[in-house]
């Protein structure tokens, strides 16, 4: 039976969730089918909507479970200062806050309607740091700064809805040097992205959606050179879908996605180990069937890659969920499929990642099987998730420190993994004025060759958030997250303890300001391989909705 159910989890989506951007986190009600969050990506949630300190900047915080890259920051309000969300949204936020290690927390939206059905989006961003930092071969001046600027027009007609976006990004940072001898210690690293899609409105039988695109992502000094590298990404994707009224035939689809990648000249030397030029193909045709309560679908995933390790590959989309009692669902699938190591996907690892003339290409990540088993457990107003699976996967993509004669950096190499894996998650909500989230994860890796690869793998990870509305206009948010990583051959990196806190007074019902502290036990451990995070920082602000 269906019911209502409030969704208190976010997590980190998949190593494809590129999810360093901010979006808004509030609590969405729902009425239909239940579809699992489960948590098994290499980085996992660290207390997620604690905004600290910013969309891009190399902070091991998820902000939101879109698995899109680079999602829009739209209308990214602190839901934490309108509960229990009585107050009529206006069209327009802004906040600006400073803090102790040089930190910027600058943001900007607005939403306009030009006229009856349309939606005209703009947002930006500015945040970043500047702080002494323990450093691999010693303490160094760390600055990161990112901006970031996006806009998105939706037009709405009588039987389809069309879109047109565009963002972009822009992050300047310096990497630790042994001595500095390269060109610049200023790199940066852009991108650009554009796109254009179409959805179907009718209440019809047949539904459809698509999208195009185009990206651009470049670096400059920060490959140990001046020459600038850039990968450029075409992109097209469609869903189509036809709904059965009668039967037990529920649903017939396919999504198709094409995906070119191309590189600037630097990139493509007459040398040994060159980055070729490639396109990825996947179809993934599913049909779902219902039985009373349960739904099963029933697809498969086609991939092919022309180059770069060209391969045909079929993985599982498969899956069978229903209630065994009213309050207690059980859902179990196998999945799969590649994950293209795209630029986005390395700046996603590691933004101190480096590209030395000579260095391989790195092939796609396919993931043969992962298998799911998840059971939601709901006692309004609890809800339970547990879960266990076991994930099969080639060419995963995996970092490590390089220590290089010029700059310390992260690589990469790509290696078979597998890893069983359990967990338990948590949520309560209290209209609107208490809501509390808890997970807890393990994490059995095992990777062929040298076990020092996955030493940046997580093996326990455990997380705890809790917002509350203390008094009339005044609002907390505690959060506390713990990672253990794998052990290599003979070393394991340092834990991470990281505690985050927030508070906000409300003093016009447009007007807050705020006091959040990061990092608050100033725990020494390495945000991304050779890099250790900025260490306790303390912001000020306030924020406004016009």
């Amino acid at each position: 039976m269906k019911k209502y159910i409030t969704l208190v989890i976010a997590a980190v989506a998949a190593l494809t969730a590129y999810a360093q951007q901010d979006t808004l986190n509030a609590v969405v009600q729902v009425e239909n089918d239940y579809a699992p969050v489960v948590v098994k990506a290499n980085k996992i949630s660290s207390t997620p909507r604690i905004e600290m300190p910013g969309d891009y900047t190399p902070i091991d915080i998820v902000f939101s479970q879109n698995g899109k890259p680079y999602g829009y920051f739209l209308s990214s309000r602190d839901i934490r200062e309108v509960l229990p969300g009585k107050e009529k949204t206006k069209p327009g936020y802004a906040r600006l806050g400073y803090g102790l290690n040089n930190n910027i927390d600058a943001k900007l939206a607005y939403s306009i309607i030009p006229c009856k059905n349309g939606n005209l989006n703009f947002a930006g961003s500015l945040n970043g740091f500047k702080t002494d930092v323990k450093g691999v071969a010693g303490d160094w001046n760390s600055r990161f700064y990112n901006a970031f600027l996006s806009t998105r027009y939706t037009h709405s007609f009588k039987k389809f809805a069309i879109s047109v976006a565009a963002d972009a990004s822009n992050k300047v940072f310096n990497y630790q040097t042994t001595p500095m001898t390269i060109v610049s210690n200023k790199q940066h690293s852009n991108r650009y992205h554009i796109a254009a899609g179409i959805e179907s409105k009718t209440m019809g039988a047949f539904s459809y959606k698509g999208e195009i695109g185009y990206a651009a992502n470049t670096r400059k000094y920060s490959s140990g050179m001046k020459d600038r590298i850039t990968e450029n990404h075409l992109s097209a994707k469609g869903e189509f879908a036809y709904e059965f009224i009668y039967g037990n035939f529920e649903k017939l689809g396919a999504d198709i996605s094409i995906d070119g990648l191309f590189y600037n000249s630097t990139l493509r030397p007459q040398a040994v180990r060159q980055y070729n030029n490639y396109t990825s193909i996947r179809v993934n045709p599913y049909m779902n069937l219902r039985f009373n309560e349960w739904t099963i679908r029933a697809g498969v995933h086609y991939d092919m890659l022309t180059a770069n390790g060209a391969f045909i590959a079929i993985a599982p989309d498969c899956s069978i969920e229903g209630e065994l009692k009213e309050n207690i669902r059980l859902n179990v699938s196998a999945t799969g499929g590649r994950t293209l190591n795209t630029f986005d996907r390395l700046e996603q690892e590691s933004p101190y990642w480096n590209y030395t003339q000579g260095d391989g290409q790195h092939t796609a990540t396919y993931t043969i099987a992962d298998f799911n088993a998840t059971l939601r457990l709901t006692y309004s107003p609890f809800t339970i998730w547990t879960y266990a699976g076991y994930a099969y996967t080639k060419d995963d993509l995996l970092p490590y420190i390089h220590n290089g004669n010029e700059l310390i950096d992260t690589k990469f190499t790509t290696a078979t993994s597998r890893k069983a894996y359990i967990g338990v998650m948590a949520g309560y909500d209290y209209n609107g004025w208490l809501n509390f989230t808890a997970d807890a994860h393990y994490n059995n890796w095992n990777c062929s060759g040298s076990n020092d690869l996955i030493m940046f793998k997580p093996m326990i990870n455990a997380n705890i958030e809790a917002d509350a509305r203390l008094y009339n206009n005044i609002y907390a948010t505690l959060g506390y997250s713990y990672v253990k990583y794998a052990k290599g051959n003979d070393a394991r990196i340092d834990d991470k303890n990281m505690l985050n806190a927030k508070i906000s007074y409300r003093f016009h019902k447009q007007i807050s300001v705020y006091l959040q502290g990061y990092n608050l036990l100033n725990s020494k451990y390495q945000l991304y391989p050779a890099y250790f995070d900025q260490g306790a920082a303390v912001i000020a602000g306030a924020s406004v909705n016009f």
